[in-house]
């Protein structure tokens, strides 16, 4: 094989396998809510953070610290706020993307790089020592830039709409962002 065709196939391979680990295998199902107090659970730990909105729009955000049947405590400047189901409109929890598909993208992207690295090396007569260090190099550093983008994705997931606290027409935005998808949940209740 030719050092322009291994070029050629390596920056391929490249190209190729990093849109699909970012897209994922797909087949998620969308958004889903907690419709009761009892639900919540499924969707928020205690110590996780979270922003409720009450019947009067008004927002509060706080460190779950316990669920008690249809009431849930919130920690907030050292006080603990207890929130009924029925004065809670929503609640959205605050994640961060794992950091583990960050650095499985950046390192196979690395790794492309190094190959075209070691395959231009090789037809060029550049010693092993000096390939592998440039290996290392592009797959260290694609492992770290794809784990500090990572890090850097943080955001808001709804995970509670009261079904009765509608009060008019209410219309909402929010970003869906998962694993395998990326879009907006836009939702309008009457």
């Amino acid at each position: 094989m030719s050092h322009r065709m291994l070029w050629c196939l390596v920056t391929l391979c490249t190209l190729g396998v990093a849109p699909t680990a970012v897209a994922g295998s797909g087949g998620r199902v969308p958004q889903e809510v907690a419709e009761s107090f009892a639900e919540l659970p499924r969707y928020v730990n205690v110590g996780d953070t979270v922003e409720v909105t009450d019947e009067s729009n008004g927002q509060i955000r706080g460190e779950v610290v316990e669920f008690s049947g249809p009431e849930i405590h919130l920690r907030r400047d050292e006080q603990t706020i207890v929130l009924t189901e029925d004065s809670v409109r929503e609640i959205q929890v605050r994640y961060g993307d794992s950091l583990k598909n960050g650095a499985l993208i950046g390192g196979l992207v690395g790794a492309g790089f190094a190959a075209a690295w070691i395959a231009g090396g090789v037809s060029e007569g550049v010693e092993p020592g000096v390939l592998v260090a440039g290996s290392a190099i592009y797959v260290g550093a694609g492992l770290g830039i794809g784990i500090g983008i990572d890090a850097l994705r943080k955001g808001w997931k709804l995970v509670y709409a009261s079904p009765t606290a509608q009060n008019g027409i209410d219309i909402s935005f929010y970003p869906l962002v998962t694993a395998d998808r990326r879009g907006l949940v836009v939702r309008v209740c009457f």
